[in-house]
């Protein structure tokens, strides 16, 4: 980790940086409440919601309100904290495998769908209802901006909040307990 962090941690007793630092989650959730609500009331007030309901920007916004409450809710963590984002996180990445993580993504994003739906109809025959997933219609700018509102962005921000600041927020605890509660 960062000096910088380090030393802001020693300056505080371990578990009241977990506390500050853990917070974020409830920060998140609390700007989800928000966020969510505003959204709501910015849908209602239009005069044809049905058809802004049905359209891509919808879809995609709705995707979009949990990535960003997570980067509010830890943005105002860190803010209030005086802690730099790069400081909270222990990163590491290797561009070496940014071909495989690719086409990791790629496979899974277009080959594992006939699975998934094998496994679905396994569930139904046990009672199982699945909700209805919407999407957008399936165009390049589409397919794009779906792999970032739904897959990219929401993965980059949990991680962020779970593995980097609750993670390092709890590891006074030890590393099995820390383990556990970010994961919780």
């Amino acid at each position: 980790m960062d000096k910088k962090f380090n030393q802001n941690q020693t300056k505080q007793k371990p578990r009241e940086t977990s506390y500050r630092l853990s917070g974020a989650f409830s920060a998140a959730m609390i700007c989800y409440i928000f966020v969510a609500l505003i959204f709501g009331l910015i849908t209602q007030s239009l005069e044809n919601i049905e058809a802004f309901q049905k359209s891509t920007a919808y879809i995609l916004l709705n995707y979009f309100l949990v990535s960003i409450s997570l980067v509010l809710g830890c943005g105002h963590t860190l803010f209030r904290n005086k802690i730099k984002p790069f400081d909270a996180v222990n990163f590491k990445f290797d561009w070496r495998f940014s071909v495989v993580i690719l086409l990791v993504f790629v496979g899974s994003y277009f080959g594992l769908s006939r699975l998934n739906d094998a496994f679905v109809s396994i569930f139904e025959k046990f009672g199982y209802v699945p909700d209805e997933l919407k999407l957008p219609q399936k165009s390049p700018l589409n397919v794009i901006l779906t792999i970032i509102t739904v897959a990219l962005l929401p993965a980059v921000c949990e991680e962020f909040l779970f593995r980097g600041l609750i993670l390092n927020g709890t590891k006074w605890l030890g590393g099995l307990a820390a383990v556990l509660i970010s994961a919780g």
